[in-house]
C-alpha cells in the first residue's frame, strides 16, 4: 500500500490514464498527524480530532482513527457517501512512525475528556513531537508540562509497622502540594465535590488542573480539609526584610571560640568527642552568647556524616550546666525526631530530663507547660500548625536542623519560624544553598535579621555569576559559618573505593539496537531532548518499558545479580539505589528470586517515622543484607553504617544528592572501607548517555563543596540535553 499510494501520486502528476479500478484505489500516507483541538459546542471542555495530507473527509478519516486496532496489525480505512451519494473508500497505509502516532490518536480521540489539561496547556505532552505536526502550537514552550494535581489515597507504613491511608493534594508530575491557604482548600474541595457529581474529569482552579476524584474520596478530601481548618487557627505575621530592611538585630557581637577541653558535661564514659567534632563544639560555644561580647547565632554547615546533632547535644549539656537551657527547641524534619532522642539517650544519658517529641496526635499542650521542658523537638510542620501556642514561649536556644527548609523567605512555614521568640539561634545543614543564593539569605535573616541586609539589594549586589561578589559574600559570612568536608577533618574514617571509578557493563546487541532507535526516531531540538533522555536512561536500565519480548535480565542487572553474589560471600551488607519506583520493585524482586532474602525498602512511599525501625533491623541483621533505597528518600537522617557497600544503579542528575546518598554508609560509626559501585553501560559504537552523565558528574564534584555555590547549579540534565542537540547539530552537518 506503501509502494501504490507512492506511484499512484507520480503517475496523476504525470498524467497517466488509470483504470476504474485503479483510480478508486485511493490511499493516504500517514507518516505524521496534525492535531487540531477545539472547543466543543457548550465550551465546558475541547475536543480533539487529527488531519494529515489527502485526507477528503475528516469525519470518516477521524471515525477510521477511533476505530484502529493498534495490535490487530491491520492498517485502517475511511469511508464515506459524497456528495453525489457515491460511496468513497481511502486506505490509510501507515509507515513506521505513522503506525505509532495512528495508535497515540486512538488513545487521544477515546479518552480526550481526561487529557483537558494537557491539551490546553501542554500539547506537546499528549503528542510527540517527532510524531505529530505541531507546528501550530509554536508559541507554546515546548516540553512545559500542564500542572496538574490530583487527589489520592496512599497507603504508607507508620511507626507502629503498620499500613495506614492517607488523602493528599499532589502534583501528578512531583511530590509536592500546590501552596494553598485553609480558605483555598476548603473552596477547592466544595468544587471538586459538585465535579465529582456531575462526571466531570478535571476542574481548574488557580491557574493549574486538578483531576476530578470519585465523589467518596472528593467528599474524605473535604473532611480532611476541615480538620486542618480546625488544627490551625491562625498564622502570626513577622516582620519582613524583602523590599526593605524593616527589622534588624544588634550584630556587635564578635565571632569567638572557647576553650572546653575535649569531654562535655555529662558525655556517657565510653564515648569521646573527635577532633573536629571538639572544634565544632567550642565554635558552638561562642556562637551561643557564652562570653559578654560574642555573637548569639551561627550557622553549622558540615559535610553530611560528621556529627552535627553530638556537636549540638554537647552545647546543650554545657548549657544545661550553666542552668541556660530549659526550655530549648529543636525544629528538624519529621524523619529526624526520634533520631535527636536516640542520641540525646546514648551520649548523654544523665542529662536532659524532660525531652518532649511533640508530634501528631498533637497534645493541648500550652505554652507555659512548654516552657517546664529542656528540650522540646517537633517538625517544621508542627511548628507551622502550633506557632500561636509554640510563639507565646521565650526559647533560650532554637535549632533549626536542615535549615535549608526555610529557604523560601515567602513561604508560611518560614514565617512561622521567624516569629518564635529565640535568644539564640543555631542552624544546622550540609546544603545550606540548594536552588540560589536566596537559601542563604533568608536562613541568616533568621538568624540575624539585617545581616545581609534586605532581599532585594542582597539580589542586586549578590550573583552567582559574579565572582567578585561571591567572594565579598564568603568574607562576610566566614566568622558565623562553620563547614568542614569529610575529606579534610575525618581521617579515621576508613576510606572510600570507587566512588567516582564506573563500573563498565556493555550493552547487549538488542539493547544497542533499542539505544540506536530511540535516537532515530527522535525529532532534533530542546523541546524533545527531556523525553529522550529518559528513553536512553530506560534503556539502560529498564528497557523492557519500552519493549515488549526483551529479556527481563538484561545486562545491567546481570552485573548487579553477579556483585551481590560477591557481597554475599563476604557476608557483608549492600545498599543499591535507585530513582524509579518500578525499578527498586524490580530489584527487590530479582533479590528475592535469587537469595531467598526478604528486601526492605525506603522510599518516599515509606513514612518517616517507620524508616528508623527499618534502618534499626538492617544495621542489627547479621551477614549478607540488601537494602533498596530511593536517593531522594534516604537522603536525609538515615545512619547506615551497617553496610560498606552502596550501589548507584541509577546516577541522580546532581553530585551532591549522589554524596548525600553514598554518605548514609560512609559517615561516623563506619568501621569497614567503603566501596561504591557506579555500573555505567557502554553502546559499542558511541558515547552511552551514562558515560555522558558520569563525565559531568565528575566534572561537578569539586563544587559541591563550596558553600555558596547552589547545588542546583550542579544538576547536569540541561547539559545532556545540550550533548543531545550537539549530536543533532553533527549529524546535520555530516548529511
Amino acid at each position: 500500500m506503501l509502494w501504490w499510494a507512492t506511484n499512484k501520486k507520480l503517475l496523476v502528476k504525470h498524467g497517466a490514464n488509470l483504470d476504474a479500478y485503479l483510480d478508486r484505489m485511493d490511499i493516504i500516507v500517514l507518516d505524521k498527524l496534525q492535531p487540531r483541538i477545539e472547543k466543543s459546542a457548550d465550551e465546558d471542555e475541547l475536543k480533539v480530532s487529527f488531519s494529515t495530507d489527502d485526507v477528503k473527509d475528516e469525519v470518516a478519516f477521524n471515525q477510521a482513527l477511533r476505530g484502529y486496532n493498534p495490535r490487530a496489525g491491520r492498517d485502517p480505512t475511511a469511508r464515506w457517501v459524497d456528495s453525489n451519494g457515491d460511496r468513497r473508500t481511502q486506505r490509510i497505509a501507515l509507515t513506521k512512525r505513522g503506525r505509532r502516532a495512528a495508535a497515540y490518536a486512538h488513545h487521544a480521540l477515546l479518552n480526550y475528556k481526561k487529557m483537558q489539561p494537557h491539551l490546553r496547556d501542554a500539547p506537546d505532552t499528549v503528542f510527540p513531537p517527532e510524531l505529530f505536526d505541531l507546528s501550530q502550537y509554536s508559541d507554546r514552550v515546548i516540553g512545559v508540562r500542564a500542572l496538574v494535581y490530583r487527589v489520592s489515597r496512599s497507603q504508607v507504613l507508620g511507626t507502629d509497622g503498620r499500613t495506614h491511608t492517607r488523602i493528599h493534594l499532589k502534583s501528578e508530575e512531583s511530590s509536592g502540594p500546590p501552596p494553598l491557604t485553609t480558605r483555598e482548600k476548603k473552596e477547592l474541595a466544595e468544587t471538586l465535590l459538585e465535579a465529582a457529581r456531575r462526571g466531570k474529569s478535571y476542574v481548574r482552579y488557580n491557574d493549574f488542573w486538578v483531576r476530578v476524584p470519585s465523589p467518596t474520596l472528593a467528599e474524605s478530601f473535604s473532611k480532611q480539609v476541615e480538620r486542618e481548618k480546625a488544627t490551625i487557627k491562625g498564622e502570626l505575621v513577622p516582620a519582613l526584610n524583602l523590599e526593605e530592611e524593616t527589622y534588624t538585630i544588634n550584630q556587635d557581637g564578635r565571632a569567638v571560640t572557647i576553650a572546653l577541653g575535649n569531654h562535655p558535661p555529662g558525655l556517657s564514659p565510653e564515648f569521646r568527642l573527635m577532633p573536629h567534632q571538639v572544634e565544632g563544639w567550642e565554635w558552638l560555644a561562642g556562637h551561643a552568647a557564652l562570653s559578654d561580647d560574642a555573637l548569639d547565632h551561627g550557622l553549622l554547615a558540615d559535610d553530611m556524616g560528621l556529627g552535627k546533632t553530638l556537636q549540638v547535644l554537647s552545647l546543650m549539656a554545657l548549657l544545661e550546666q550553666k542552668g541556660k537551657l530549659r526550655p530549648s527547641l529543636v525544629v528538624a524534619p519529621l524523619s529526624l525526631l526520634e533520631n535527636w532522642c536516640m542520641e540525646a539517650r546514648k551520649f548523654f544519658p544523665n542529662n536532659f530530663g524532660r525531652i518532649l517529641k511533640y508530634t501528631p496526635p498533637l497534645r493541648r499542650t500550652n505554652a507555659s507547660a512548654l516552657e517546664h521542658y529542656d528540650i522540646v523537638l517537633l517538625s517544621y510542620e508542627t511548628l507551622r500548625t502550633r506557632q500561636l501556642v509554640l510563639g507565646k514561649v521565650r526559647w533560650r536556644l532554637m535549632v533549626l536542623d536542615e535549615s535549608h527548609q526555610i529557604r523560601n523567605p515567602r513561604a508560611r512555614t518560614t514565617h512561622a519560624v521567624l516569629a518564635m521568640d529565640a535568644t539564640r539561634r543555631l542552624a544546622l545543614t550540609g546544603t545550606p544553598v540548594q536552588n540560589s543564593l536566596v537559601d542563604l539569605w533568608s536562613q541568616f535573616d533568621w538568624l540575624c535579621p539585617g545581616f545581609l541586609h534586605d532581599l532585594k539589594n542582597f539580589k542586586k549586589k549578590v550573583r552567582v555569576d559574579d565572582e567578585a561578589s561571591l567572594n565579598s559574600l564568603r568574607r562576610k559570612i566566614a566568622p558565623r559559618l562553620l563547614r568542614r568536608m569529610k575529606e579534610s577533618v575525618a581521617s579515621h574514617l576508613p576510606p572510600k573505593v570507587g566512588d567516582n571509578e564506573p563500573v563498565n557493563v556493555t550493552m547487549a546487541s538488542w539493547q544497542a539496537e533499542l539505544y540506536d532507535s530511540v535516537l532515530r526516531d527522535r525529532k532534533p531540538g530542546r523541546g524533545s531532548a527531556f523525553g529522550t533522555l529518559h528513553r536512553l536512561f530506560a534503556v539502560c536500565n529498564q528497557p523492557e518499558s519500552l519493549a515488549d519480548d526483551v529479556p527481563l535480565l538484561h545486562p545491567k542487572l546481570a552485573w548487579l545479580l553477579n556483585t551481590l553474589r560477591d557481597i554475599q560471600a563476604r557476608g557483608q551488607k549492600v545498599l543499591v539505589f535507585a530513582d524509579r519506583h518500578s525499578i527498586q520493585k524490580r530489584i527487590m524482586e530479582l533479590v528475592e528470586d535469587n537469595f531467598d532474602l526478604a528486601v526492605d525498602y525506603i522510599n518516599g512511599t515509606v513514612e518517616a517515622g517507620y524508616r528508623l525501625f527499618i534502618v534499626e533491623r538492617f544495621n542489627r541483621a547479621e551477614g549478607f543484607q540488601v537494602l533498596v533505597l530511593g536517593p531522594k528518600a534516604a537522603g536525609v537522617g538515615l545512619n547506615l553504617t551497617g553496610a560498606n557497600h552502596v550501589i548507584h544503579f541509577t546516577r541522580h542528575w546532581n553530585p551532591a544528592t549522589e554524596a548525600q546518598a553514598t554518605d548514609r554508609a560512609h559517615r561516623i560509626g563506619q568501621k569497614l572501607p567503603v566501596r561504591v559501585y557506579l555500573p555505567t553501560m557502554l553502546h559499542p559504537n558511541r558515547v552511552s548517555i551514562e558515560q555522558s552523565l558520569h563525565v559531568l558528574l565528575n566534572e561537578k564534584r569539586a563544587l559541591a563543596e563550596d558553600v555558596v555555590v547552589p547545588t542546583s547549579k550542579l544538576d547536569v540534565r540541561r547539559e545532556l540535553e545540550r550533548i543531545l542537540m550537539e549530536g543533532d547539530e553533527d549529524a546535520a552537518g555530516d548529511a
